[in-house]
């Protein structure tokens, strides 16, 4: 099988293939900022036919307002041999929408050695721009408290997480492991440095783990937390990604319940105590009006001068306070 013959790597038709072909934005421009070079992927992103845009002026017509300046800027930086890399500004598309590309500009030069425009190779970064500010947005104004972190400890955190340990400034966490702001020992009695090392390890090993854990504050108030840890990769090394609940609130709120609990329990027994007390001055009173008919039957049955109608007198009255005692009774149980 005979092999294909080698391309000459500066061939103007291979070079015109590449450009036309490439994914990114190509664009050329002179140093009075016309177009002279646009591919099929400027086209496309800038919605304009390459006949129509070829001539025009590029910053003018394409950069957003407030970024003109800065792009003309760097333009004639480029001409004078500086080559940009990653340049980022925003274009504005003849639909009126707004785009972000990151760029690299070199100059090119003529067959003299000077500066004859410049050639930038764009990408449009809008959706991962967009992607970066909404879970930005998200990890500012998280009330948990989210942290990455490596083997050097802490890379960043939120303001949350800060709020939590009672900082102020990055600068006292980034750097330090989140186990230094613990008291000594955890509430089982271990200490807050050998169990951060255990737990570190189960994570290693199942790669995923949530845990009870408390941190201490500089002036000593104790944070209890929910710790949710994943593992994960970022440019190619592994990182803990770290979410933080606060539980104080749900600590203080099972104390709430179990106070109330505790009342309810001593309300229920107070309701068994009345109802018990209810039905014995009930069944007391029953007896009572009983014994208090057949006391004054039988006193009622003596003659008046009876020695023994003094003796039933005295059992009517014992009979009538034992009634006001039952009635007591019966108001307490209500």
């Amino acid at each position: 099988m005979s092999s294909l013959p080698d391309l000459p790597t500066n061939d103007p038709a291979l070079l015109a293939a590449i450009v036309e072909t490439a994914g990114s934005v190509i664009v050329g421009l002179r140093p009075d900022h016309t177009v002279f070079l646009w591919n099929r992927a400027a086209e496309l992103l800038y919605q304009t036919p390459r006949g129509e845009a070829m001539g025009s002026n590029y910053v003018l017509r394409f950069i957003a307002p407030e970024h003109q300046a800065f792009v003309a800027a760097d333009i004639v930086e480029v001409l004078a041999g500086k080559r940009t890399l990653n340049f980022e500004d925003d274009s504005i598309l003849p639909d009126g929408s707004r785009r972000t590309l990151v760029w690299n500009v070199t100059r090119v030069l003529g067959a003299d050695g000077s500066a004859q425009g410049i050639v930038a190779i764009g990408q449009d970064i809008t959706e991962r721009k967009d992607a970066d500010e909404r879970f930005r947005l998200i990890f500012e104004h998280a009330q948990d408290g989210l942290l990455l972190s490596d083997q050097s400890g802490v890379i960043d955190c939120n303001p949350a997480a800060l709020a939590m340990l009672g900082l102020t400034d990055k600068a006292q966490l980034i750097g330090h492991r989140p186990s230094e702001f613990s008291p000594p020992t955890q509430p089982d009695g271990v200490a807050s440095d050998d169990k951060s090392r255990a737990l570190g390890q189960q994570t290693l090993n199942e790669g995923a783990l949530t845990f009870d854990w408390v941190h201490q504050k500089s002036d000593g108030t104790q944070v209890p937390v929910e710790v949710s840890v994943r593992h994960a990769a970022l440019d190619g090394r592994r990182v803990s990604v770290v979410a933080w609940r606060d539980q104080s609130r749900r600590r203080e709120l099972e104390r709430e319940r179990a106070a109330i609990q505790e009342r309810l329990d001593l309300a229920q027994k107070m309701e068994a105590v009345g109802q018990l007390a209810g039905g014995v001055a009930h069944d007391f009173n029953n007896l009572l009006a009983a014994i208090r008919t057949a006391v004054e039957l039988a006193r009622d049955g003596l003659p008046a001068d009876a020695p023994a109608r003094a003796d039933l007198d005295v059992a009517l009255s014992t009979a009538d306070r034992a009634s006001r005692l039952t009635r007591q009774l019966l108001a307490f149980s209500r």
